[in-house]
């Protein structure tokens, strides 16, 4: 069964808004991606510059998973840059974090905070 849930001019108002907000706050993708994940927003993420910005947590105390993670990194930034169409990826590898999306998603919040 589907459920339809009728959308308000309100509803539109504050997405605009939300959206809006993002882009002034310089989110960057994996932000973006974890406050859709979270709270289901279905915000767009538009790079700046066409450069794309990804936070991604790793583990730097293991060499060898570093490298692995570094590869698979990069394979990312590839497939990204193919679906920005060529735009450039950048990368920021923080350390070790038990929840990566709980850190996006707390780095998101803190930059839309700052922007109230």
């Amino acid at each position: 069964m589907t459920i339809i849930k009728p959308i308000t001019a309100q509803d539109i108002r504050q997405r605009e808004f939300l959206q809006d907000a993002v882009e002034k706050a310089k989110l960057n993708l994996s932000e973006v991606l974890a406050l859709n994940e979270r709270y289901g927003t279905k915000l767009e993420y538009v790079p700046e510059k066409d450069i794309i910005e990804l936070s991604i947590y790793n583990d730097t105390n293991a060499p060898r998973a570093s490298k692995e993670f570094a590869a698979w990194c990069n394979d990312c930034a590839e497939m990204l840059s193919q679906k920005f169409k060529g735009s450039k990826i950048q990368t920021q590898i923080f350390g070790n974090e038990k929840n990566t999306l709980g850190s996006n998603l707390h780095n998101a919040l803190k930059k839309l905070r700052k922007m109230v």
